[in-house]
C-alpha cells in the first residue's frame, strides 16, 4: 500500500495539472491503468485501519497512519467516484463496528484530507460526485453486457471479449434510447458481475460468486467463533473482501491483475485465520475437541 500510494501521489504531482485519465495513460503501470485502480489501495484500507487501532508499537501505527494519508491523497488526485463511494461505506462500517471517539476522529481526518486535496486540485472529485456516481455513463456498457448474456446465457461470448461485445452493440444500434454513450473501444463492462455474465455466461457468474462466498463463509464462521470482536485478525480481511465485492458492482474487471491477486490473497488469509481460530476454540474448549474426534 505504501509503495502504491507513493507511486500514485508522485505520478499525479509530477504530471499536474493533467487530467487523471491522461496521467494514467501516459504513465502506465501494471497495477494502475486507469484512475479507478486506486480501488486497490481503498480495498486494502481495512488492514491499515486495523493496524492503526490495535495495540502495536508506535512505529507500526505511524506507518499505518502514513499509508492511510497517502491513500487519501491518491484518492483525491485520482478523482475516483467509485473509490470515494467504497471509502465512505468502509468509514461508515468502521464507525458502526468500533463505536469509539478516536475512530470517528481518524476517519473524519481522512475524509477532510481527501476534500482538502481535492479543493487544491480544482474540486474535480467533488464536481464529479455531485453530478452523479457515473451510473448513466455505465448504463450503455451494462446494457451491452446483459444483451450478450441473453444471446449466450450458458457459454458467454468468451473471456476478454467485452470490447467486441460493446463494439457490436454500437455498430448494430442496439443501445438504449436517450442515453449518451461512449463510442471508444472499451475493454471491460465496469461491473465485475455483468462482465462475468457477458463473457462466461451464468456458470461463470455462479463460479465467481461461489469463490467470493467461500471467503465470506470463512470470515463469518471465524468471526462468530471470536464473538465478532473488531480486534480479531479476520475483521480487516472480511472488511476488505466486502469492499472488493461492492467495488465489483461499479468498476472491477478480471483483466486487472490486482483484482485476481487480491481476491485469492483474501481467500488465503480468511482460510488461514479461520484455521487459527478453530485451533484456539479447541484449546479453549476441550469438550469440543473430544467431540470432533
Amino acid at each position: 500500500m505504501l509503495v502504491g500510494g507513493v507511486h500514485l501521489v508522485y505520478t499525479y504531482l509530477h504530471n499536474a495539472p493533467m487530467p487523471p485519465a491522461f496521467v494514467m495513460v501516459t504513465n502506465y503501470s501494471a497495477a494502475f491503468v486507469v484512475p479507478n485502480d486506486v480501488l486497490l489501495l481503498v480495498c486494502l484500507l481495512p488492514f491499515a485501519a486495523h493496524l492503526l487501532s490495535s495495540k502495536r508499537p508506535v512505529a507500526e501505527r505511524l506507518f499505518a497512519a502514513l499509508v492511510i494519508a497517502l491513500t487519501s491523497v491518491a484518492l483525491a488526485f485520482s478523482e475516483s467516484r467509485a473509490g470515494l463511494m467504497v471509502t465512505l461505506l468502509l468509514v461508515a462500517g468502521y464507525l458502526i463496528a468500533r463505536r469509539r471517539r478516536t475512530t470517528a476522529v481518524l476517519m473524519a481526518v481522512m475524509l477532510v484530507t481527501v476534500l482538502a486535496v481535492d479543493l487544491l486540485q480544482d474540486s474535480g472529485l467533488l464536481r464529479k460526485t455531485i453530478s452523479g456516481f457515473g451510473a448513466s455513463a455505465r448504463l450503455p456498457l451494462w446494457w451491452a453486457g446483459i444483451e450478450s448474456f441473453i444471446q449466450f446465457p450458458l457459454t458467454g461470448n468468451g473471456p476478454g471479449t467485452f470490447d467486441e461485445i460493446y463494439a457490436a452493440s454500437l455498430a448494430e444500434g442496439r443501445q438504449l434510447q436517450g442515453v449518451v454513450y461512449d463510442t471508444r473501444r472499451i475493454a471491460w463492462a465496469h461491473s465485475l458481475y455483468i462482465e462475468a455474465l457477458a463473457e462466461r455466461g451464468l456458470p461463470g457468474l455462479v463460479s465467481l460468486l461461489a469463490l467470493f462466498g467461500v471467503g465470506a463463509y470463512y470470515c463469518v464462521r471465524g468471526l462468530s467463533r471470536a464473538a465478532w470482536r473488531v480486534d480479531n485478525q479476520l475483521f480487516p480481511v472480511f472488511a476488505s473482501l466486502l469492499a472488493l465485492l461492492i467495488a465489483g458492482f461499479v468498476e472491477l474487471t478480471l483483466l486487472r491483475t490486482w483484482v485476481v491477486s487480491l481476491t485469492f490473497l483474501l481467500l488465503g488469509l480468511s482460510a488461514n485465520a479461520l484455521n487459527q481460530e478453530s485451533v484456539k476454540h479447541e484449546l479453549a474448549d476441550p469438550k469440543s475437541r473430544l467431540a470432533g474426534r
